[in-house]
């Protein structure tokens, strides 16, 4: 009986949201909810439990998702421009394609999430859990991710230019043909990270760790890493310019990079 009952005030609070009513949904249980193409721009949905809920093709324009459960949801092309989420739970959510422009995600858990051709420009991840999250193809242009946790990360092809990764965990990342133009990455751990053929022209390296990293065929150009960790780091076939700045007694064509 306790069940059916949950399941009778599911439905009607289903009923109620497709006629376009979303007052009152803070901390509501949206669970296992078929909600896809619902529009909740601009809702309060502050705690709210989507867990395993359909939201495919939904819109959340500058909606209040702070600290929603949102575990194991379809978000496949949702447009979440402008929206709130920080300290949400993204664990294993589908985001392909999704729009994320200037999203708020910071203390975020996406854990192994697919934000695979999400576009995430300008958006503030600081401190974002997402080791072993896909985020390939991934537009981070310009988006904040100080201290962002991205272990084994998938971020191949992914756009980075203008990204703020200073002290973010990058170790065992796919980055392999990233463009990191620009991108700030001091204090950032890229610790056995593959980078082959990706572009860090300009790139901010202060300190940065590339130890047993991956470079091949990277562009240095204009990159001081003077004071950056590259003990078993690959070079073969990385290009660099006289701009480029190399720790005290490193030789970079020992290395096999090539001076471009």
């Amino acid at each position: 009986m306790a069940t059916d009952l949950v399941l009778s005030m599911k439905e009607d609070l289903r009923a109620r949201i497709l006629s376009g009513d979303l007052s009152n949904l803070t901390h509501a249980n949206l669970s296992s909810m078929d909600l896809s193409g619902v529009d909740f721009s601009k809702a309060d949905l502050q705690g709210a439990n989507f867990w395993e809920s359909n939201l495919s093709g939904t819109r959340f324009l500058g909606a209040n998702l702070t600290e929603a459960d949102l575990r194991g949801t379809d978000l496949t092309d949702a447009d979440l421009v402008g929206a709130r989420m920080s300290h949400a739970m993204l664990l294993r959510a589908r985001l392909a394609g999704t729009n994320l422009i200037g999203v708020r995600l910071d203390k975020a858990e996406l854990e192994e999430t697919n934000l695979q051709g999400a576009n995430l420009q300008s958006a503030y991840l600081r401190q974002l859990k997402g080791q072993h999250s896909n985020l390939a193809g991934a537009n981070l242009a310009s988006a904040r991710l100080e201290q962002a946790q991205l272990a084994q990360a998938n971020l191949q092809g992914a756009n980075l230019t203008d990204a703020n990764l200073h002290n973010a965990t990058l170790s065992g990342a796919n980055l392999a043909g990233g463009r990191l133009m620009r991108a700030n990455l001091q204090g950032a751990d890229l610790s056995r990270a593959n980078l082959s053929g990706a572009n860090l022209t300009r790139a901010y390296v202060g300190k940065t760790n590339f130890e047993e990293a991956v470079l091949s065929g990277a562009d240095l150009t204009g990159c001081d890493l003077s004071d950056s960790r590259l003990r078993g780091a690959v070079f073969a076939g990385a290009r660099y310019s006289d701009r480029t700045v190399w720790p005290e007694g490193f030789d970079p064509k020992a290395a096999g990079a090539i001076l471009a």
